[in-house]
């Protein structure tokens, strides 16, 4: 806001031809609360009757009425004209949960006059990644084909490194639109057995900075140094999507406690390699590993 500028709480609107409304939602995950270390878009809804030139500014504040985000566009409306304004508010990993004020207004770009405000709420949960673990699965270096035409086990089978891990969570990326419950397991392929199993909902849960939903197991689990172990998600037909198709699977950047040997999904009984490559692997999945 320029400096000298009164709030938008302190001013009362213009009577010019301006309307605006603002909503929020976690990026992707349509959430209701967002997590520290991840983001929130904030879309802010203006309507102009007459042709004029504007700046939308949107604020997030705390409990003392600080702006601690900012984001101004000025912008030439045409006569009738309806825009949104997207802005997307990184949440600092540091982030103090509970619940911010967003403040959205409409000003003369010299900020003589007020046309329109209008507020909302965001509210941030802890981070899912507590202070002693550390998520495997870094980020994506490329995307995948997506699809939601297969209903079983999925994921990547990974080899543990020269050190054992304690698994504390298992994690799904979360496409645009994903809102469904997911069981997320790790099974040891030498003799079949889940070794761990947690279920995740993609309605609530919220994202990580790499854009995985973690849900913590009932227990760590000690996954043991060379081992081979399959990451997967259950999938439903016509369910969420989900990425990993013919030639064309995410490839995934992730720290050195394990390899990714490709993607791999299980049909009836069987588990089947998907024909990917290293750091490939079908949705995709992740977990979270204590020290290290």
């Amino acid at each position: 806001m320029k400096e000298g500028a009164s709030s938008p709480e302190n001013r009362r609107p213009s009577s010019a031809g301006y309307s605006a409304t603002s909503s929020r939602r976690a990026a992707a995950a349509q959430s209701v609360t967002n997590a520290a270390g991840g983001a929130a878009t904030i879309n802010s809804t203006v309507s102009s009757s007459t042709g004029h030139t504007a700046t939308v500014e949107v604020q997030v504040k705390d409990s003392t009425n600080a702006a601690i985000f900012d984001q101004v566009w000025t912008y030439a409306f045409a006569a009738g004209q309806t825009r949104v304004f997207s802005a997307t508010w990184s949440v600092p990993a540091g982030q103090a949960a509970g619940t911010y004020t967003i403040v959205a207004g409409v000003w003369e770009p010299d900020y003589s006059i007020l046309y329109a405000n209008t507020y909302g709420k965001v509210t941030v949960s802890p981070s899912s990644i507590s202070a002693n673990s550390h998520p495997f699965v870094t980020g994506l270096s490329r995307h995948g084909g997506l699809r939601k035409n297969y209903g079983d086990l999925v994921g990547m089978r990974i080899t543990v490194g020269a050190s054992p891990l304690t698994v504390t969570s298992l994690g799904r990326y979360v496409e645009t639109g994903n809102t469904r419950t997911h069981t997320l397991s790790i099974y040891r392929p030498s003799d079949g057995v889940q070794v761990a199993s947690t279920t995740v909902n993609l309605a609530t849960a919220p994202r990580d900075p790499a854009g995985y939903a973690y849900a913590s197991l009932p227990a760590p689990v000690s996954l043991a140094a060379g081992g081979v172990y399959y990451v997967v998600s259950g999938e439903t037909m016509g369910g969420d999507t989900w990425e990993g198709t013919y030639n064309n699977f995410p490839t995934l950047t992730h720290t050195i406690v394990a390899t990714i040997q490709g993607a791999i999904y299980r049909s009836g009984t069987t588990w089947i390699s998907g024909g990917s490559a290293v750091d490939q692997s079908y949705v995709p999945v992740s977990f979270q590993y204590a020290g290290q």
